[in-house]
């Protein structure tokens, strides 16, 4: 029974895949985070990822040798060993991230903007052709604007980057609504507004809830924060 228990469990956290040789193709290694909170995996080289639920990594065979080169679908932290005769590459929807060692967090989804937020030493954000556009100073966020084809660069709070190793999420002075795209985006619900809030004036909050939490959970949470409103799942 326990090792049936400990199967479903790992079946339900982490997938790794080592794809064989066919026709002289290198293996690729592949690890997907299922539904953990915060997926902490370490790469060959000693690297550090903390991966989102429903994100996937992928890297072959020749990883660590003359370069270290990732593909990302969905959003990880990486602590990367720094290594100057080996560059980090990470290879997103959008754009691609070269580093050589330093602490940075990545979103790279299907239905969002892509982004890159950098908390600690240096990247170099490139195009497909591995072109430099511009490099990241701690504390910066770029975020893809698709429909414009340009990165909006922004500060962002670099406690915020560190949270998602532990499986938080952090919103810093966000709107009301931006607070409820987020949860809705998290759980993959829709939220109901209600109530007779005090003031219709703009507000700004902090909001922080564990991604373990339960969307009703999370809700309660923030009708104690946003006094006279109400929130109800759709």
């Amino acid at each position: 029974i326990v090792a049936a228990v400990c199967a479903v469990l790992l079946c339900s956290v982490l997938f790794l895949q080592n794809l064989p040789h066919r026709q002289g193709r290198i293996p690729v290694h592949t690890i997907a985070n299922i539904d953990n909170p915060s997926m902490h995996v370490e790469l060959p080289d000693g690297t550090e990822v903390w991966m989102r639920p429903g994100s996937r990594l992928e890297y072959d065979d020749n990883f660590n040798q003359s370069s270290r080169e990732i593909r990302l679908t969905g959003e990880a932290y990486f602590d990367v060993v720094r290594n100057p005769a080996a560059p980090f590459t990470v290879r997103a929807r959008d754009f691609n991230i070269r580093v050589l060692g330093t602490v940075f967090n990545v979103k790279s989804t299907p239905d969002g903007p892509s982004e890159v937020t950098l908390a600690k030493g240096s990247v170099s954000v490139l195009d497909a052709s591995d072109n430099s556009i511009f490099r990241l100073k701690p504390g910066q966020k770029a975020t893809w604007q698709p429909s414009e084809r340009v990165f909006d660069i922004s500060e962002a709070s670099t406690l915020d980057i560190l949270f998602v190793r532990y499986g938080v999420v952090s919103m810093t002075d966000a709107t009301l609504d931006q607070i409820i795209s987020g949860i809705e985006s998290e759980y993959g619900i829709k939220v109901a507004v209600s109530g007779d809030p005090a003031s219709t004036a703009p507000h700004h909050y902090n909001f922080t809830f564990l991604r373990d939490a339960s969307p009703r959970d999370v809700l309660e949470q923030l009708q104690f924060l946003c006094d006279g409103y109400e929130f109800s799942i759709e």
